[in-house]
């Protein structure tokens, strides 16, 4: 699936891009060559195909090898395209291209681009070219066939020249310096490949509903991925991965694909089987590695008895290094909170096990005791068989607010209000959270976003979460 590989998960930022402010010919052009090439090397693979297919007719279960993985050829063209798109929307901003494969051919593309020395720009841009379509095709094999169609339209010391450009992106470990103003296209390239080989560790979030679930993966992530509404059952399992650095776009597999999905389509996306999303991570403190968090379903929904059936079939099945039990206060001591902490003492290992107390946020000076309600939680964690439970008391929604204020997106006019009335809160002694974690301690350098972090909870959760400590 191309949702499990880095075609899907891949950051790419044009906000530095050395085309960011060249004219709109030249930039329509770039974008005309870039896209000529790349298909024809989609093209190519159909007589690539796993089951030795040479016909020239596409089949959906035709299946190629790139980057170590079979996918089918179908996907890895849907995948071309969402990520062509992102270019032209770059390149061409809005602007209609008339020139398609078929009208024109692709080595006189590749020429008019970069193949005349006696411009400077020229000269440069036959680089750039390569680097976005390592950033496209992102294969080794597939980056030096398109190395070997702009060599076509070179000379000889043009061509010595490109092939030592492709050793530096395929060798992550020297040479960069040589190509200084393609630096920030190799980097991206080579973090996105080194960020891919790192082993993945997983998070599976549990909960009955209403516990505030999503909005801790939304504070977590530090971006609106999971939806929060009431009316709104999540009936499935959702695969959140994160991304090598931020590009300020949302990969989205719901089967549909959209590499740069909308607030509206993550909104609105249907639930009728897995979904994928991939996003970059936003921290209290870096995160250096990769983490995949999965979303299952509330396990007392009343009308969707099922939901309870898919959950405990991943927890018991997948592969996981944390499970997140998410609780709300006003669950404590149920008979639907007690059954599912029952089961989980009774199929899940309790070392991997981290209990979180949400919603914190509800609560009142004049009737609540967040020290009682820890106390409550783990006396009946204790009857249940846990032995030394960790408990992470927060306020997800708090904490979603300070990842938006610490990342500079926009607040609305509610978010705002609530944001005011909550730094005020956790800012009072009785709602400090920092208290109930032995890795928030308040620093001097810390700024008043961070210092709120700690106070929220989310600081300490995710020093726990991703940094292993407890």
């Amino acid at each position: 699936m191309i949702e499990t590989t880095l075609y899907f998960s891949e950051a790419i930022d044009f906000s530095g891009h050395p085309l960011s402010n060249a004219k709109s010919k030249k930039r329509v052009q770039y974008y005309t060559a870039l896209s000529l090439v790349s298909r024809y090397i989609a093209d190519s693979l159909k007589n690539n195909v796993m089951d030795g297919n040479t016909n020239s007719g596409e089949k959906d279960g035709e299946q190629i090898v790139v980057l170590g993985t079979s996918i089918s050829l179908t996907e890895f063209k849907m995948y071309l395209e969402q990520r062509l798109q992102q270019y032209s929307d770059f390149l061409c901003e809005g602007k209609e291209n008339f020139i398609h494969d078929g009208l024109v051919d692709k080595k006189e593309v590749i020429h008019a681009v970069s193949g005349n020395v006696s411009l400077p720009w020229k000269r440069k841009t036959r680089f750039w070219l390569l680097a976005d379509l390592a950033l496209i095709l992102l294969d080794d094999g597939l980056i030096a066939k398109a190395s070997s169609l702009i060599k076509e339209c070179l000379g000889n010391g043009a061509k010595t020249s490109i092939d030592d450009f492709l050793n530096v992106l395929l060798d992550n470990q020297n040479g960069a310096e040589l190509f200084p103003f393609a630096d920030n296209l190799i980097k991206q390239y080579h973090e996105n490949l080194l960020f891919s080989k790192k082993s993945v560790k997983k998070l599976v979030v549990t909960a009955n509903m209403s516990a505030g679930k999503s909005t801790l993966i939304n504070a977590l992530v530090g971006k609106s991925v999971a939806r929060t509404s009431q009316e709104v059952c999540t009936g499935n399992v959702c695969y959140i991965s994160n991304k090598a650095f931020e590009d300020n776009c949302i990969s989205l597999a719901t089967p549909e694909l959209s590499l740069c999905a909308t607030q509206e389509k993550l909104n609105d996306f249907s639930w009728q089987g897995s979904i994928a999303i991939a996003a970059y991570f936003t921290g209290t403190e870096a995160i250096n590695n990769s983490w995949c968090i999965i979303d299952t379903p509330g396990v007392n929904a009343a009308l969707y008895k099922n939901h309870s059936k898919i959950a405990r079939q991943v927890i018991k099945k997948q592969s996981y290094d944390r499970l997140l039990y998410v609780i709300s206060p006003t669950n404590l001591g149920t008979d639907a909170e007690i059954r599912h902490l029952k089961w989980v003492s009774e199929n899940v290992d309790q070392n991997k096990v981290v209990f979180i107390l949400n919603k914190l946020d509800d609560y009142r000076s004049e009737s609540d005791n967040i020290s009682e309600s820890m106390t409550a939680l783990r006396n009946d964690l204790t009857k249940l068989g846990f032995t030394a439970p960790v408990i992470c008391p927060i306020s997800a929604y708090f904490g979603y607010l300070l990842k938006l204020k610490l990342t500079h997106q926009p607040f609305t006019e509610d978010e705002q209000d609530e944001y005011d009335l909550l730094s005020k809160k956790f800012s009072k002694q009785q709602f400090d959270l920092s208290v109930y974690y032995d890795n928030s301690n308040e620093n001097d350098s810390d700024t008043t976003e961070i210092k709120l972090c700690k106070k929220s909870g989310l600081y300490g959760l995710e020093k726990i979460i991703y940094g292993g400590t407890v």
